[in-house]
């Protein structure tokens, strides 16, 4: 399928066993699914330590990204996708970040150098995902059922008021670019739906991981190979048996 986005890319499912790995190849966007393994620590004694991320690192998680992700990571670049561009680019990156189950690598004065920004995604017992993507009700204009905070109401009432104004609202309220050609490329290989895809893989719940990134002044071998590691052995903690990672990139498609 071609598109507007320059991407070399090849769709990757890779299911892990004790022993055995099974591939499947399909032309389009690489996607890869892991069912976690055993893996082993690395970066002992380095100075660099990893942690899952707090509110104290939130701004420097943003910054990072907004200096060496967006304009490095093909999509973004591509369609001019950043958080200074587009308001749900940052509520994007924002919303995940409160979930807390982002991994940080901190230099030795604490200054965060790399990220895994992702989310748990989890089976329901009646066969659905809680995955904030399908199946959403008409939402209403005033009323939110699961806005617990002031600031989820404001961003329940910027959204509702972008989806009435339309056209007149203005670009940085408008939608990224990005996010058409990523829901696409989901639909189009079938993995929106995360139940489908949790079902294949046997797991009930799911690491989503959304953004990998290291700065370009600390990119030190092997960073962020260990980042994708110590996101999965906090997945593995909280009980995800799966992940799933959009690698649009020559550089992540190594790691991945």
């Amino acid at each position: 399928q071609r598109s507007a986005v320059p991407l070399l890319v090849t769709l990757y499912t890779v299911q892990l066993a004790v022993g055995e790995m099974v591939h499947y190849f399909s032309c389009s966007m690489l996607f890869l699914c892991i069912q976690y393994s055993g893996v082993t620590s690395a970066f002992d004694g380095q100075g660099i330590t990893f942690q899952m991320a707090n509110s104290s690192h939130f701004q420097q998680i943003h910054q990072l990204l907004e200096e060496d992700f967006f304009p490095d990571e093909p999509m973004s670049r591509s369609c001019g996708s950043t958080q200074s561009a587009y308001y749900w680019t940052w509520v994007w990156v924002e919303k995940a970040l409160l979930k807390f189950q982002t991994v940080v690598a901190l230099d030795q004065n604490g200054t965060v150098i790399g990220v895994n920004l992702g989310k748990d995604e989890e089976k329901e017992e009646d066969g659905t995902a809680d995955d904030g993507e399908e199946d959403k009700e008409e939402k209403s204009f005033f009323w939110c059922p699961d806005c617990t905070s002031l600031w989820e109401y404001q961003i329940h009432f910027l959204w509702i008021l972008k989806t009435f104004f339309g056209s007149l609202t203005p670009s940085y309220f408008g939608n990224p670019p990005d996010s058409a050609v990523y829901n696409k490329a989901s639909e189009i290989l079938g993995y929106k739906n995360f139940t489908k895809l949790m079902s294949e893989l046997k797991c009930r719940r799911m690491y989503d991981l959304f953004v990998l990134s290291v700065r370009r002044s600390a990119r030190v071998r092997g960073l962020g190979t260990e980042l994708v590691r110590v996101g999965e052995e906090e997945a593995r903690g909280r009980g995800c048996g799966c992940a799933r990672v959009f690698a649009t990139s020559r550089f992540s498609a190594r790691i991945f």
